[in-house]
């Protein structure tokens, strides 16, 4: 296993990747064969976790069996468990591992979606819940999102969520209780719910309401709100969301050269290149790259609602 740097390591273990900064190292127990001792265990490390690993082996898998291990000059420092709970043992570190134990605490409790919704599918799994799995189709979850309690990320739930903030609320209370909830996957809102490092149940339920006030989709508008910077936390406020894609939509055309045409008329160029009798020499081509480069982004439309792309306005820093 190649040295990372230790940034390069804390990122890893966000994903819950394998990884190795020399004396910090990150183990995925799926890659348990790097490191023969977690089959069962080794003398001085923790008794909890010797018992958790030689209970694995044995083929006995609960919320409380390890699914990642952090080690410190080969000592294990912290474990994150199947239900994605941080378990720190008492232990005699030196000054170094105390540091190490406390960046990889800070990492787990950070985890990418990606790597919750895994845990969350081990999860269901085990419940005898197969068909809650996340398959990664998008298509068969549109407008859905996975909720859980942050107290226990890795027990979620598929729940439907329109433009209705308070409802979806309600219904999200229903389901896991109150509290503001994690968000592990949110399909049919686009780059947005796709990237976004964290997922806001008001800026989805905006995402919806922009999408149906002009019959389009929710992946149109994620689209366009991760375009527009909106991965980064509080840059579009959830309230701005509808206004501003209300500000910046131009239309649905069949394609990029269709909108250029529109452009052109638009502007009232293509008349006076006409009068001039010099429309035959003007670069079509060229203007349509300055179009979609500086001012105008195209976004590709559902079949559903008409096909083509969606035309917003670039917002101008």
């Amino acid at each position: 296993m190649a040295n990372a740097t230790i940034t390069d390591a804390l990122r890893a273990m966000r994903r819950l990747g394998t990884t190795s900064a020399g004396r910090l190292t990150g183990m995925n127990l799926d890659d348990a064969w790097r490191m023969p001792a977690l089959a069962s265990g080794a003398p001085g490390w923790p008794d909890g976790l010797n018992a958790l690993l030689a209970d694995r082996t044995a083929g006995t898998v609960t919320g409380d069996t390890p699914a990642y291990v952090v080690f410190s000059d080969g000592f294990p420092v912290c474990w994150l468990t199947c239900d994605a709970v941080t378990v720190v043992p008492p232990a005699d570190l030196s000054r170094n591992q105390v540091k190490h134990r406390d960046l990889a605490v800070e990492a787990l409790a950070d985890l990418v979606r990606y790597a919750l919704s895994r845990l969350a599918d081990l999860r269901d799994v085990r419940d005898g819940r197969p068909d809650d799995v996340d398959s990664g189709y998008g298509t068969e979850r549109l407008g859905m999102v996975r909720v859980a309690d942050p107290a226990c990320p890795a027990r979620a739930w598929w729940v439907p969520v329109g433009a209705d903030l308070p409802e979806a609320r309600r219904r999200i209370n229903d389901t896991i209780g109150g509290g503001e909830p994690l968000i592990l996957v949110a399909h049919g809102y686009g780059d947005y719910g796709r990237s976004a490092h964290r997922l806001h149940l008001d800026v989805l339920c905006a995402i919806n309401a922009a999408a149906e006030a002009h019959h389009l989709t929710g992946n149109v508008v994620g689209d366009w709100l991760a375009g527009e910077g909106g991965l980064a936390p509080g840059l579009v406020p959830a309230d701005e969301v509808a206004p501003k894609f209300a500000e910046a939509f131009v239309g649905v055309f069949s394609h990029e050269l269709s909108y250029t045409a529109f452009r052109l008329a638009e502007t009232g160029w293509e008349a006076a290149l006409r009068q001039l009798g010099a429309i035959e020499f003007f670069d079509t081509a060229k203007y349509n790259r300055h179009l979609f480069d500086r001012e105008v982004r195209a976004i590709t439309n559902s079949r559903d609602t008409g096909g083509g792309i969606v035309v917003c306005r670039r917002r101008q820093d």
